[in-house]
């Protein structure tokens, strides 16, 4: 309760750098409170084992709480677009610098993607090849800890993607796609 999907590693202070640099509290206790127990329990496991531990914990974690972790979904993806929420420890200044360029790209998507549906039967295999291959991949990174460096791998795929879109809409191209 009250974790937002993000990851953290074994000693809590994933972003306690940072936060440490800019003077502000990391809150790594909270996550030790949540979390410490079961890493505790796989000390003395190497990292084979610490895999499948944290494997089967996840699993049993999904299947208990299947809307929880159907949040953390729509959280993974929010992070990949506009770096927030994050679990105990406040925003950084950059994330303000990712809402105006990451809102555009947001609505380039969202133009895209009722474009292509709508002209699907029209379109060159290789816009269909870019529209799979970005929904493959982020579909499959939001259900993993998800963060905005993994939308980057995407951008040059949704760049062609969105030009291609607004060119035919805006010349009328689509009955000769």
């Amino acid at each position: 309760k009250g974790e937002m999907g993000d990851w953290n590693n074994e000693r809590f202070d994933a972003n306690c750098q940072t936060l440490e640099l800019s003077g502000e509290n990391c809150n790594s206790n909270k996550i030790k409170n949540n979390h410490g127990g079961f890493i505790n329990t796989l000390e003395n496991l190497n990292l084979v084992e610490k895999h499948e531990a944290y494997k089967k914990k996840a699993i049993k974690n999904i299947l208990l709480n299947p809307s929880k972790y159907f949040k953390n979904i729509i959280n993974n993806i929010s992070r990949m677009f506009f770096n927030i929420p994050n679990s105990y420890f406040y925003q950084r200044e950059s994330t303000v610098l990712r809402l105006i360029p990451n809102s555009i790209l947001f609505t380039l998507i969202s133009f895209s993607s009722i474009f292509s549906i709508l002209n699907i039967r029209k379109m060159p295999k290789e816009i269909l090849f870019c529209i799979f291959f970005i929904f493959t991949y982020l579909g499959l990174s939001s259900i993993v800890p998800a963060y905005a460096r993994m939308l980057t791998i995407v951008v040059p795929f949704l760049s062609i993607w969105s030009v291609f879109s607004l060119y035919c809409w805006k010349n009328k191209f689509t009955s000769n796609l």
